[in-house]
């Protein structure tokens, strides 16, 4: 695979644009966009180490025998796990995109659990969030309910349960296809198919039927009689010398042409998407209009009535 054609696709996987593309843009962009890989770099491994290491150490913690008796424990401990996942899901496909230049999206089954814990997960861990509230009203205020509820067996039903019904809710991930590789092929069909039709052309044949004729006239001067050599010689030269004229000024309306381009595409700031998504709603070519309602969802489910509830408890 040549430099160009990687670039391309580290492009594709990232969601950046592609090196050959910032290399039209004008410095303060390109300084922009570097910047921006330079954190996508660092960030996801700090925050894995870290907040792998902070979650691992809270679960530690509280599943000591002490603390595993309290049902506000277990919940806490469990939300550990919960945002230890987030933060693998998050930031392991971040360090193999721009660390090695692989996506994991890349295989079917990778792509679907990919997308289904990027949603699943937050959402997970904003409703452990709710019961951990819940259950701290139930043991503050309802002392004779706190006796039979708050109890470390119910805290790992209410957990599972939450579990259950999440997973259902974002199983749809499952069902879609990762359209990105096929996407990926066909583009690089087109542009071998336009490589060829510009190689084909009516000018490339002209051209070359051109030269053609001039080397044959050219050794029939050489090797032919005299009078017949120097007429076709003379014939050829004419034709030849008019030729050149036409490529310059083609070349030059082409190369004219390339600046234009250039400067327009100086002034245009390509759109990327750094956390993309493959197997979504989102890129779904059949159900893609719908994605605007699984968006509210996700956004009920993981922030509005989560945290509104868990004000109106805490109050």
């Amino acid at each position: 695979m040549t430099t160009e054609n990687n670039d391309e696709l580290v492009g594709t996987i990232s969601g950046l644009p592609p090196a050959s593309t910032l290399l039209l843009l004008d410095s303060e962009t390109q300084s922009f966009y570097t910047s921006i890989i330079i954190i996508l770099k660092i960030y996801p491994v700090l925050v894995l180490i870290l907040g792998s290491f902070g979650n691992l150490l809270s679960f530690c913690v509280l599943i000591r025998a002490a603390m595993r008796r309290y049902s506000t424990f277990c919940y806490l401990a469990c939300l550990a796990l919960v945002d230890l996942g987030v933060i693998i899901t998050f930031c392991v496909n971040f360090i193999s995109s721009y660390h090695f230049n692989y996506d994991i999206q890349d295989e079917p089954f990778p792509c679907k659990l990919f997308a289904f814990s990027i949603y699943f997960l937050p959402q997970y861990s904003s409703w452990i969030l709710v019961a951990v509230s819940i259950d701290r009203v139930i043991s503050a205020k309802y002392l004779r309910l706190a006796k039979t509820w708050s109890k470390p067996k119910h805290s790992v039903l209410v957990t599972f349960l939450l579990g259950l019904f999440l997973a259902i809710l974002n199983s749809h991930f499952f069902l879609y296809e990762n359209d990105s590789i096929k996407q990926r092929n066909q583009q690089r069909i087109l542009n071998n198919d336009s490589v060829i039709e510009r190689y084909l052309s009516s000018d490339t044949f002209a051209d070359q039927h051109i030269h053609l004729s001039l080397m044959n006239t050219f050794s029939d001067s050489v090797t032919g009689n005299g009078g017949t050599g120097a007429s076709d010689s003379s014939l050829s030269y004419q034709s030849f010398t008019s030729t050149p004229s036409q490529s310059v000024s083609r070349d030059t309306t082409l190369q004219d042409q390339f600046e234009n381009s250039i400067t327009i595409k100086q002034k245009a700031v390509p759109f990327f998407d750094v956390n993309i998504i493959h197997c979504s709603l989102e890129n779904s070519k059949d159900l893609g209009h719908l994605y605007v309602y699984w968006a509210w969802i996700d956004l009920a489910m993981n922030v509005f009535i989560p945290f509104t509830g868990k004000k109106k408890y805490n109050k």
